[in-house]
Order: C-alpha cells, then structure tokens, then sequence
C-alpha cells in the first residue's frame, strides 16, 4: 500500500502530531490549522466506504498516542469496540493523551458519538 501526503490517512496522521507539538510549544493557533487538517482527512476517510474505514481502523494501533486517540474519536460509530479498547489503556496514564482519551470516553458514555 502505498502512502503519500495526498493520502488522507498520511494527512490524518502528520497532522495530529503536528497538533500535538504546536500545542506542547503554546501555539495554538498554529495547532488549530492542522486540527482542521485531520478533521477533513477524517470526513474523506469516514465517506470512502468499508474499505477506507478499515484504513483509517489501522490508526487505532498506531506507535503514537495522540493519533491512536485522534482516531478512536472519529471512529467511535463505526469501530465503537475497538475504539473504546484503544481509549481506555491511555485514560489511564496522564497528560494531554490520556486527558483527550478520558474527555473521548466521555463523550461516548454520554451517547454523543460523531466528531464533526
């Protein structure tokens, strides 16, 4: 399979951890362009079909915490299962990542699943 940064699963990924690191320098509004990044990979990924939905599912065992959650929060209606068990593990542990898996979690047990 091959992955270019035209790919919207290369665009999901690179900018999360492009968000996360703007956010642990204090940029925000930098982190806020590449939000809007992966919000629009992920609408393409969640519109493509089984099979683009199944790609996007690959993130949820992602090496990198903040994708691994990025991509449960979008996935919760589709991948409900496999989301929540990629969530709880780092709601566990502490800072931005766990804090982001705990407010997804909640999120879900309020019933409100979609991301937009």
């Amino acid at each position: 399979m091959r992955v270019t940064l035209s790919d919207p699963l290369a665009v999901f990924v690179a900018a999360v951890v492009r968000q996360f690191e703007f956010i642990a320098q204090g940029d925000a509004r930098n982190g806020n362009k590449e939000a809007k990044k992966y919000a629009a990979a992920a609408r393409t990924l969640l519109s493509g079909g089984k099979t683009s939905i199944d790609r996007f599912a690959v993130l949820l065992l992602h090496d990198h915490e903040d994708v691994r959650v990025m991509a449960a929060a979008y996935l919760l209606k589709e991948r409900t299962e496999a989301a929540v068990a990629a969530l709880k593990p780092i709601a566990a542990g502490s800072g931005l990542s766990a804090l982001g898996a705990q407010m997804t979690l909640a999120r879900y047990e309020r019933g409100d699943l979609e991301i937009k």
